[in-house]
């Protein structure tokens, strides 16, 4: 009755039995393989292309979104999906920036490319944030980014001079700490030691290592 689409509801009612029991006998059908995870109309089951119902709502809504505005931010998109009337929930900056990657992948969207004068606004803007000590996924979230964005701003704020090296590596610095660190929870990490793996100076190795530990 199952795989011909027969709701729990109407199971229970033919077979006399109480919805709970027919929802345990689903599960343990699952269980043994007996029955698909998901339902043929769960929106959580995959197209042929990969895509569940809620993603396919999700990437509508974006392409129109878009449609009309081209413009748009990702945080923009963000704040418009949780109106009432159309998303009416709140969801991540990175699902966005999925959602535009598969339709451009699709075809259904250009590429974005930014003009001279933006990418030098975004970049100033990523300057500030990095200079404050955030990393990159802070930053991209910040500004409705993707962090490859972030990074490419980075790369060219360090060719420009307009930021130090280290601190263009402090995000790569802060993660191998943070590794010694997880690594090491019954003793303490030799600073002087990392500070000569890293190439950076004991001082600086102490101010990320504080870092890390505050987070």
């Amino acid at each position: 009755m199952r795989k011909k689409n027969v709701s729990t509801a109407k199971i229970a009612k033919q077979l006399h039995a109480s919805y709970d029991t027919i929802i345990n006998a689903i599960h343990l059908l699952k269980k043994q393989g007996l029955l698909p995870e998901f339902h043929s109309l769960d929106p959580r089951v995959k197209d042929s292309n990969g895509k569940t119902f809620h993603t396919k709502q999700l990437d509508l809504l974006i392409f129109n979104l878009l449609k009309v505005n081209h413009k748009l931010h990702n945080r923009e998109i963000v704040e418009l999906l949780a109106e009432q009337q159309r998303l009416n929930k709140k969801i991540s900056i990175l699902t966005v920036e999925r959602s535009r990657l598969r339709l451009i992948k699709e075809g259904l969207l250009n590429r974005r490319i930014a003009t001279p004068a933006e990418t030098l606004k975004i970049d100033m803007q990523v300057e500030k944030l990095r200079l404050r000590g955030l990393t990159n996924s802070e930053i991209a979230s910040r500004l409705g980014l993707s962090v490859p964005r972030v990074k490419s701003g980075l790369y060219r704020l360090v060719k420009k001079g307009k930021i130090m090296q280290k601190i263009y590596f402090a995000q790569y610095y802060r993660d191998y700490i943070k590794q010694k660190v997880d690594e090491n929870t019954e003793h303490p990490i030799n600073l002087a030691e990392i500070a000569k793996e890293l190439g950076i100076s004991r001082e600086w190795a102490r101010q990320l290592y504080m870092r890390v530990k505050t987070e």
